[in-house]
């Protein structure tokens, strides 16, 4: 099974829709991209930074001599910025609590079990940033904060028949 980074985007997507649903509209949560504009406020833009980022010296390589398969897997990582962009003029500030609020929900065991089911595991949630700004001539209450979470790769391939596998050590030979 390969990394299927759609399946990982749509459960981050889910969790962050099902969580901010009341203050938010649905179309409201986006994947950000550089300079594109923003929907109504409130709203929240997913972002992945980095990755997918190997973790760790070594993969697990198998080679399947019967099916002429070679399998290697291995644990990855992947950065995601979540922005939460509050009212514009802050006549009701809401962006700090929908950060905290969503920050918090990656610690409810239906949150994790959810991203489990898409492959994801949270490693690490990061500190909430303010990042409020003069946007044109109001000013827009901003937060973020970055999620690093663990996926699984497995790439498959059919090269051959190896040489002396062991003695390789992960350097491979075709025939």
């Amino acid at each position: 099974m390969k990394l299927n980074i759609d399946s990982i985007e749509t459960a981050i997507y889910n969790w962050i829709k099902r969580e901010v649903r009341d203050e938010v509209d649905a179309d409201s949560v986006f994947f950000m991209e550089q300079s594109a504009p923003l929907p109504p406020r409130p709203c929240v833009g997913i972002k992945m930074l980095t990755g997918p980022m190997r973790t760790g010296s070594f993969d697990d390589e198998i080679y399947d001599v019967d099916l002429d398969l070679l399998e290697v897997s291995g644990q990855r990582t992947m950065n995601y910025t979540i922005k939460v962009f509050g009212n514009l003029r802050v006549m009701r500030p809401m962006a700090k609590q929908l950060a905290a609020d969503l920050s918090a929900s990656l610690t409810k065991p239906s949150v994790l079990q959810d991203l489990y089911a898409a492959g994801v595991a949270i490693f690490e949630i990061g500190d909430i940033t303010e990042i409020s700004a003069i946007e044109e001539s109001e000013y827009e209450e901003r937060m973020q904060f970055d999620i690093k979470i663990g996926v699984a790769e497995n790439v498959e391939d059919q090269p051959g028949c190896f040489t002396d596998v062991d003695t390789i050590q992960g350097t491979y030979l075709k025939q």
